[in-house]
């Protein structure tokens, strides 16, 4: 078995307010950690220390904002290239993320090969949904994107019908049918991660807890992105549950307030 990818997060406000952040980066790269995903609206002097401490430590840093393809803030994007060669740009309003189609995927591609950067899918768990009911047309463009679905353990917690993994109340699928609505089961969603590199959150510490790490690994994603700090020991090892049947996934389970 491959080993899977390893990734850090980071809100743009830690970058700024949070003092202890060097020693995070120094735990990354102790790690050995595939990278650091940032994000960072901004990109200014706080970002600039942040890419210093991740090159001096050998940690890959991967800097994530809104940005149209269309429209792009040049500036901003000049900025960020002069401190990381991978970015992160989505066309969720106010959000990294990628909410897009197929040419919207394909557009993005076109805008990193003419600024010269590696762009970094950050697939919402919503476009996942609706590519499995679709039949994959963004799966298609992305074969060879590291892709990161931010909040994927959303989807295992369904899957697994387990309320110990946390967030399950923040977010647009709350309380829905993903089943009935998107036709997600653990096979279709194994089937469009198949030969994708696309790895998920975990839900912070308290979902590597929870074994939303082995719930990933099980459901066929790449790895893991946690916001830091984080310890993996103990991640792989978590007692989980089966795969829920569908009877039981439809009882409402997913979108717990939490």
């Amino acid at each position: 078995m491959m080993r899977d990818l390893v990734f850090g997060f980071m809100y743009e406000d830690m970058i700024r307010e949070e003092e202890g952040w060097w020693d995070w980066v120094v735990e990354l790269a102790e790690m050995g950690v595939d990278g650091l995903f940032a994000v960072d609206s901004r990109v200014d002097e706080s970002t600039q220390e942040l890419s210093d401490a991740c090159r001096e430590l050998g940690v890959d840093l991967i800097l994530a904002f809104s940005d149209h393809y269309s429209k792009p803030d040049e500036a901003r994007l000049s900025r960020a290239l002069s401190l990381t060669d991978k970015l992160a740009v989505g066309n969720c309003p106010n959000q990294p993320e990628f909410i897009g189609s197929r040419v919207a995927a394909r557009r993005y591609m076109r805008m990193a090969d003419k600024w010269g950067f590696e762009w970094v899918c950050a697939i919402t768990h919503k476009t996942v949904c609706r590519e499995i009911r679709n039949g994959g047309a963004v799966r298609a463009e992305i074969g060879d994107v590291l892709g990161v679905c931010c909040c994927g353990q959303l989807l295992l917690a369904y899957l697994f019908w387990d309320e110990a993994i946390p967030h399950q109340g923040r977010t647009s699928l709350a309380r829905k049918d993903l089943y009935s609505e998107y036709g997600l089961t653990l096979d279709s969603l194994r089937e469009f991660l198949s030969g994708l590199r696309i790895v998920t959150g975990v839900g912070f510490q308290e979902g590597l807890n929870a074994g939303s790490r082995v719930y990933a690994r099980r459901a066929g994603f790449a790895g893991i992105m946690s916001m830091v700090p984080f310890n993996l020991r103990g991640s792989l090892s978590v007692e989980v549950n089966e795969p829920a049947p569908d009877r039981l996934r439809r009882l409402g389970v997913y979108g717990r307030a939490s």
